[in-house]
């Protein structure tokens, strides 16, 4: 990357925050590498303020990858707050335990980072990624004692048990995405400022989302994921997506979204003859209820496939009369 003679190396002559930008995309280990390019490149990895704890050497032990990790932690600026954590479990073999303690070390510095630059904590995004599912408790808590809960605005994880609600300390979080998680009905209790959450791939038998502050919420079911039961109640939900559900068992959501703006919706299940086990009166009262919790929206996206009886209701039907913009798939 260092330039050639002659050459301009336009890259090296870019502001800082832009070559943090970039150096943000890779893995920890792999941006400490970059300091042999330039003399420019040097001590620019000891700043940036992302962490990305995942394996790069699959032949290394873990010991020595532990090792390269507290190592490249020490070396760091003592004046540059961790923002955000991207920790992979699946990219280094250990035991859960080994890792549990690889995470909670991050979670320390993290913290240690944060209370040398004026107190409190500057951690704003956690991703978290299980090769399994794992019981989310453990590192709830560990986040919790490290203080990060005071900034923390936006949480990603990927298969993670979450049937037991976390403990509370959550309180500022604002965006949730979770990705081929085990949810319970009380999951969502102690995230009261959530105004953007996503779940894809998910399993609850009992699903209820009830927050005061959420404006955008997607549900997408993927292959072998399934929720058995869905209540939504979110006054302030301005835009709801959601697609797919498991067709072995008898599906019907109640909505309650009193200011909705944008609805879409694509069903992959609501066809009588599927012989799941759906008349073709239950089908279509599944669809009408379904129809009644997304009537104040003032645009709406309807794809069902292999449901005929769909496309015979008429908009009056659909939306009572509130809905300006139908579109049918």
């Amino acid at each position: 990357m260092a330039a050639a003679a002659g050459d301009v190396d336009r890259l090296s002559d870019l502001p800082d925050n832009i070559l943090h930008h970039i150096l943000s995309f890779l893995d920890t280990l792999s941006i400490v590498e970059t300091s042999i390019l330039a003399r420019r490149w040097r001590c620019l990895w000891k700043d940036v303020p992302i962490l990305n704890i995942w394996r790069k050497y699959r032949n290394s032990s873990t010991f020595s990858f532990k090792e390269h990790i507290s190592k490249l932690l020490s070396l760091r600026s003592h004046h540059v707050a961790v923002a955000e954590v991207n920790f992979d479990y699946c990219r280094w073999g250990a035991t859960l335990s080994e890792k549990f303690e690889m995470f909670d070390s991050v979670m320390k510095y993290a913290a240690s980072q944060s209370l040398g630059n004026g107190g409190g904590s500057h951690l704003h995004r956690l991703s978290i990624v299980s090769p399994s599912t794992i019981d989310f408790t453990d590192m709830a808590a560990s986040i919790v004692a490290n203080h990060h809960h005071d900034s923390l605005k936006t949480l990603k994880l990927t298969r993670m048990n979450l049937v037991l609600a976390p403990t509370s300390g959550f309180m500022s979080l604002t965006a949730l995405e979770l990705f081929d998680c085990c949810l319970g009905p009380n999951t969502f209790a102690n995230f009261p400022g959530l105004k953007y959450l996503k779940l894809q791939g998910c399993i609850s038998r009992n699903l209820k989302v009830s927050g005061v502050e959420l404006v955008h919420l997607e549900i997408r079911e993927a292959h072998g994921s399934s929720i058995w039961s869905m209540e939504v109640s979110a006054p302030k939900l301005r835009s709801f997506c959601f697609r797919g559900t498991d067709p072995r068992r008898k599906w019907s959501p109640v909505l309650n979204l009193p200011a909705l703006d944008h609805a879409s919706v694509h069903v992959l299940w609501f066809n009588s003859t599927n012989g799941f086990g759906y008349t073709k009166e239950e089908a279509d009262r599944a669809c009408l209820k379904l129809f009644s919790g997304l009537h104040n929206a003032e645009s709406l996206i309807l794809c069902f496939d292999n449901y005929n009886k769909v496309h015979n209701l008429s908009c009056q039907e659909i939306s009572n009369g509130q809905v300006t913009s139908v579109m049918l798939i």
